[in-house]
């Protein structure tokens, strides 16, 4: 869902002969489906505030793309 590291990280790692682990278990649950543009989370989580920003509309999106391709299979 975000290729940023793919274009920017990634060859700078390449570069200078280094390695990367890159941990991001399904974005956090994103990509699990159960999350909509209507999701709270509650106080003390991290992802509180996510349902304000862009990237998380955005990536909602981008998720139910992907279940309506895996649904024509």
């Amino acid at each position: 869902l975000n290729r940023k590291p793919e274009n920017d990280i990634l060859p700078f790692l390449q570069e200078k002969n280094l390695g990367a682990v890159i941990r991001g278990p399904l974005k956090m649950g994103i990509l699990t489906g159960k999350f909509t543009n209507k999701t709270t989370f509650p106080n003390g989580d991290l992802r509180k505030d996510w349902p304000n920003e862009n990237w998380f509309q955005e990536d909602l999106q981008k998720v139910e793309k992907l279940r309506l391709l895996s649904n024509k299979n």
